[in-house]
């Protein structure tokens, strides 16, 4: 069970996430290192390679996607709430605040941009993959915990200053259509002031996109081959743990380097 205090799932202080034993991951620096690239630079290339189990979207730059890491954090937090530590029927999220902060409808955001990457045949030319489907399916059990108060937390910080985006540039594009801007208080500040607007059109300027840095981190994403386990997991994540049982979560591992990380396709489950 390893405290989330310090680490870049700051929203989620109070929680602690699910570490298996035998897990790699031992302090807040190697799971930041792992958060990072399930939603970095290492999951970009899962995404558009073409070979060992990719997502086969070549087309795809790495933008449109959101709340992709708020979503990471909560999904490890959710197994906090099923699974405690080694030998124990505790959850490691005993006694702490259910459901959790981030709210419900972020979740659905992020499925309905993974659904419009995934489906774009000019970013997907291949079409949808299974392993993308069942990776999806794998985050989204954390929904069940999501809080659908007014007050809950739209995303981590940097994710719920810009609308849900890795950047300012793709949610200000986001909110330059009326559709996407009209009662979304997250792109009020992507608009221009009403004394800059004219009684004809909104002009909006789109700044520059942030670098992304890639990280040095050895790490991979967890496994998602078995769509049977997606299931299993939302159950004890609404339900809570039975006997002790830790035998099904995926696990991330250190092995592969962030230019070749191995498909969930061909990872096999830590047990």
């Amino acid at each position: 069970c390893l405290s989330l205090q310090g680490s870049i799932c700051s929203e989620f202080a109070d929680y602690k996430a699910y570490i298996p034993a035998g897990s790699t991951i031992s302090s807040i620096t190697s799971f930041d290192n792992y958060v990072q690239q399930s939603y970095g630079p290492g999951f970009k290339d899962l995404v558009t390679r073409s070979s060992n189990g990719g997502y086969k979207c070549s087309g795809w730059n790495g933008e449109n996607l959101r709340y992709m890491h708020s979503v990471v954090c909560a999904y490890h937090v959710g197994l906090g709430f099923a699974y405690g530590a080694t030998g124990s029927s505790t959850p490691c999220n005993f006694n702490v605040p259910r459901p959790f902060p981030l709210c419900a409808s972020s979740f659905d955001a992020f499925s309905s941009s993974w659904d419009a990457i995934m489906n774009d045949h000019a970013l997907c030319p291949a079409g949808v993959s299974v392993d993308s489907l069942n990776y999806k399916s794998l985050l989204m059990t954390a929904k069940a915990l999501a809080s659908a108060d007014a007050a809950c937390l739209a995303g981590v910080l940097e994710e719920n200053n810009d609308c849900g985006f890795q950047t300012a540039g793709e949610a200000a594009a986001y909110c330059a259509s009326p559709s996407n801007a009209n009662g979304n208080a997250c792109c009020a500040q992507f608009l221009p002031s009403p004394a800059l607007a004219t009684t004809n059109s909104v002009a909006m300027v789109t700044p520059p996109m942030a670098s992304i840095e890639a990280s040095t981190g050895h790490v991979a994403l967890p496994s998602t081959s078995n769509p049977a386990i997606t299931t299993q997991i939302s159950s004890k994540i609404t339900t809570g743990p039975s006997d002790g049982d830790v035998s099904i979560v995926p696990l991330p591992s250190t092995q592969g380097s962030v230019a070749n990380l191995e498909s969930p396709s061909k990872r096999r489950l830590q047990m």
